[in-house]
């Protein structure tokens, strides 16, 4: 109860903090769905579909804070496990001619079935708009049914 009340105040607190690092700057808005895969300790992979957004608020040219929430649903009709996670990432963006190549890595928060926090990362590719990207999160506080999350997801940038 009282991890899930710390992940709530946490998204209140980055919420708040990138409303005001918006004002003025051009905020991007991304909504995005893919393909997930769950590992667990038990050594079984399971597969499933996410759906989420990005919001990237740019600090500098190349450099932004971004929140990615997504909601992640894998596994069987007798072993589902559905989460939202919410990372919230420092991005950097690297173009090469019409292509920009972006890095986020940064803290997250795992609502749903179980409650953690952990680490995450996400590599992706942005063509006119259009972004691909590969993600992976590896929970660090309850340990005993979820390793980690990877995926990939395709999202379409709103300036």
């Amino acid at each position: 109860m009282y991890l899930k009340r710390f992940c709530i105040m946490v998204a209140i607190f980055w919420v708040a903090t990138i409303s005001t690092f918006a004002q003025g700057r051009k905020v991007e808005f991304m909504p995005r769905a893919g393909f997930s895969v769950l590992k667990n300790y038990g050594g079984r992979t399971d597969g499933g579909y996410n759906i989420g957004g990005m919001v990237s608020v740019p600090l500098a040219e190349r450099f932004s804070i971004s929140v990615a929430p997504s909601f992640n649903s894998v596994g069987g009709q007798d072993n589902r496990f559905s989460a939202l996670l919410f990372p919230v990432y420092a991005s950097y963006r690297v173009p090469i001619q019409d292509i920009d190549l972006h890095f986020h890595i940064g803290p997250h928060g795992q609502l749903g079935d179980q409650y953690d926090l952990g680490v995450s990362a996400e590599v992706g590719l942005e063509y006119r708009k259009w972004y691909l990207g590969g993600y992976a999160f590896q929970n660090l506080v309850t340990l005993d049914n979820v390793d980690a999350f990877f995926g990939v997801s395709l999202g379409y940038k709103f300036k």
